[in-house]
């Protein structure tokens, strides 16, 4: 429990300081304390997290955003799935990816999914703006966001965010 509490503080953290060094991986960790409750025993979690560098971010919006992938994964594997996150260096930047087994998203819909109130949601389940959230973060951050789907297989939500030293000499 006590777990889940210094989790809690580290996403309702005010930055005051701003950006920070981070370890992503350290990231997705707490993102999954949090949503443990929404995956409980119906999803498997599979964490592939490589040995990366360390990225210069806001923690709480970097926090968001993986809670938003973990969230979105869970809602679209409904009842059981797997969700496998991976993280790995490359070239100037630390890639986060997010694979789910859920319904997938189809071709028509994959490019409205990051405009603000696009939902596929029923009424009244969803804002729409999820999604647009973490595309803005992640473009602030100077890193990208990209996804990859197969309706009847799944999604692959690709977040890429530059490296500490990277993001200090674009700042400069």
């Amino acid at each position: 429990m006590s777990g889940l509490v210094m989790n809690l503080k580290g996403f309702a953290r005010v930055d005051r300081d701003g950006m920070d060094t981070v370890d992503l991986n350290d990231s997705v960790r707490s993102a999954l304390t949090i949503a443990s409750h929404q995956l409980r025993d119906r999803i498997t979690v599979v964490q592939q997290l490589g040995d990366v560098p360390k990225v210069k971010c806001m923690p709480s919006q970097i926090n968001q955003v993986f809670l938003n992938m973990i969230t979105n994964a869970a809602q679209a594997m409904g009842e059981e799935g797997t969700l496998t996150i991976r993280s790995q260096a490359k070239p100037n930047v630390v890639e986060v990816s997010f694979e789910d087994t859920g319904s997938g998203i189809a071709d028509d819909v994959l490019p409205k999914i990051f405009d603000p109130f696009f939902t596929t949601k029923p009424v009244g389940e969803g804002t729409g703006l999820g999604l647009s959230i973490v595309h803005k973060i992640i473009q602030g951050h100077g890193g990208a966001i990209r996804v990859k789907s197969q309706v009847g297989k799944g999604t692959t939500f690709f977040v890429e965010l530059p490296l500490a030293q990277t993001a200090t000499a674009k700042a400069a």
